[in-house]
């Protein structure tokens, strides 16, 4: 019976522990639960981060083509003015041929509210030749344009 203060002490540490047990077990079911929630969540931010990747890919496309274009309208521009000086009475024939060479292309978009916007540039819509008088040479020097 000497020991039975150290038993009792034993056991109400044991008790205390198997407590601590069934309240962190009767935790499981709302964890499990929560993190079930978070399984689905993660799943949506990574659908989600691959939509924001597409997307980026689309824009830094979208972004080389605008580019693209800008240098091409600037090369115009410029062609516009060497026309203009070398042969006056022609312009508008040149203005003509822009006008039938450069057209807006607006492809259907696999997402409803996003709209892909490119140019394309046509030249051998336009018979220079014939407009100008001009050489594949010429052409080639004037337009900037490998002949096909």
């Amino acid at each position: 019976m000497k020991n039975q203060p150290l038993i009792d002490q034993q056991n109400q540490q044991l008790l205390k522990k198997i407590h601590q047990q069934d309240a962190i077990f009767q935790q499981l079911p709302a964890l499990q639960q929560k993190m079930e929630k978070l399984q689905l969540f993660i799943t949506f931010l990574s659908q989600e981060n691959e939509d924001l990747k597409q997307e980026n890919r689309i824009l830094k496309q979208n972004l080389q083509e605008t580019e693209t274009y800008n240098k091409l309208g600037n090369q115009i521009d410029t062609k516009r003015q060497f026309v203009s000086r070398k042969k006056p009475d022609q312009m508008q024939q040149f203005e003509e041929f822009l006008h039938h060479s450069v057209t807006l292309d607006v492809p259907e978009s696999p997402q409803k509210n996003k709209m892909e916007q490119s140019m394309k540039f046509k030249p051998s819509q336009s018979p220079f030749k014939e407009t100008f008088g001009l050489s594949s040479d010429e052409q080639q020097e004037l337009f900037g344009l490998d002949q096909e």
